[in-house]
């Protein structure tokens, strides 16, 4: 089983997902924004995600986890700065909003969810994260040391 999640919307950082307020926790408004990206992205691709989910769901059931790959694709300009520096953009930080939306895309809670490798892709067009879904194996330490 190999599935790609392609044209997902860019998340904002972990840092800036909730705010405080007098005490009270909210979604702050560039994260709620992102959550409506992914409910329109759920729409647009309805036709394929139903046929997608039951899949992984059945694999999931038997206490399977998924491996999801990430690419986050970047136009060449936000790259790097006006004076032709690396634009230095942790990427680690997109990973836990980009799988509250994969989990909602997938109607599957994100505790299924291996992190693979996530890799910075340059081309011409919008900027977007693709994810790639893989069955995966967990071995234990003695399978995994053979």
């Amino acid at each position: 089983m190999k599935i790609v999640l392609d044209g997902l919307p860019i998340p904002p950082s972990a840092n800036s997902t909730h705010g405080i307020n007098r005490k009270t926790i909210y979604n702050d408004p560039k994260y709620k924004n992102f959550l409506d990206q992914i409910n329109k992205y759920c729409l647009v691709r309805a036709k394929y995600l139903k046929k997608i989910r039951g899949p992984i769901w059945e694999y999931c059931q038997g206490k399977n986890p998924i491996r999801i790959d990430t690419y986050l694709c970047q136009n060449k300009k936000t790259i790097y700065t006006k004076d032709g520096r690396l634009n230095n953009s942790d990427a680690d930080n997109f990973i836990k909003p980009l799988f509250d939306g994969i989990k909602k895309i997938l109607d599957i809670d994100d505790r299924y969810f291996l992190p693979g490798p996530m890799e910075h892709v340059i081309f011409e067009g919008e900027e977007h994260f693709k994810a790639v879904i893989k069955k995966t194996k967990i071995k234990t330490m003695k399978e995994g040391l053979r």
